[in-house]
């Protein structure tokens, strides 16, 4: 299920809200990364930004006993 929200946001250009970001720290600093978003309380439609050029999301899936799995998703660039 959750793969499939994450591919349609890619789809969407979309970045859904991480929700129960009080406080980001105060040593990361956003303006030096041009491409990392954190997105706190509201959705982000990027559909009309200049970086809707590839949507690339990773989905981490951490289960019991150590059984992790991760899936890098991106969307298609047709030239």
């Amino acid at each position: 299920m959750e793969t499939i929200f994450t591919i349609l946001a890619c789809k969407e250009a979309i970045i859904p809200p991480s929700i129960n970001i009080k406080q980001l720290d105060p040593e990361l600093k956003l303006e030096d990364a041009t491409y990392l978003k954190i997105v706190q309380n509201e959705k982000l439609d990027l559909k009309k930004s200049s970086l809707n050029k590839r949507m690339i999301a990773l989905k981490n899936s951490f289960g019991f006993g150590g059984t992790n799995a991760s899936i890098l998703l991106s969307s298609f660039i047709n030239k």
